[in-house]
């Protein structure tokens, strides 16, 4: 009997903890939908130079990727060109995919290309491994659309 109580007490005190914690007892897969901001580009915070080769100067100056339920991706890409002359012009580049998760790895696939890449998700932080290393920030602002999908 003492010892039911005892094992009745200890689950009810973890109840208590999730519960004060904001973490539904749910599958954190509920979690990882939803809008990553880049921030970093081989461990160097945004804008970042893509080439050092004279002009046009590139820079990788934002970029998102965007994980739905349905296991589908969008990412874009936000490019700065700087002439010689001091000019600057922006471009986008953008395309969507799927992706496969099994505990913190993450498999990227894009959509008309045989092209794969591998990934991490720890927490909020989303790293994915493509010609450099692309590290992502959970934007917390922008969830409720793409969460809902």
């Amino acid at each position: 009997m003492l010892e039911k109580l005892l094992l009745a007490t200890i689950g009810f005190a973890f109840l208590i903890t999730q519960a004060n914690s904001g973490v539904s007892l749910k599958s954190y897969k509920q979690y990882i939908y939803g809008v990553y901001v880049l921030v970093k580009i081989d461990n160097k915070d945004l804008p970042v130079v893509t080439n050092n080769s004279g002009y046009p100067k590139q820079e990788v100056i934002a970029g998102s990727v965007t994980l739905n339920k349905d296991k589908t991706h969008k990412w874009e890409t936000l490019y700065r060109y700087t002439k010689e002359d001091g000019q600057a012009e922006t471009s986008k580049s953008s395309g969507n995919g799927r992706f496969s998760i099994k505990g913190n790895s993450v498999v990227f696939e894009l959509d008309g290309d045989d092209t794969c890449m591998p990934g991490t998700l720890k927490k909020s932080v989303l790293t994915v491994q493509a010609d450099r290393l692309m590290t992502y920030q959970k934007n917390r602002i922008a969830k409720s659309n793409h969460e809902n999908r």
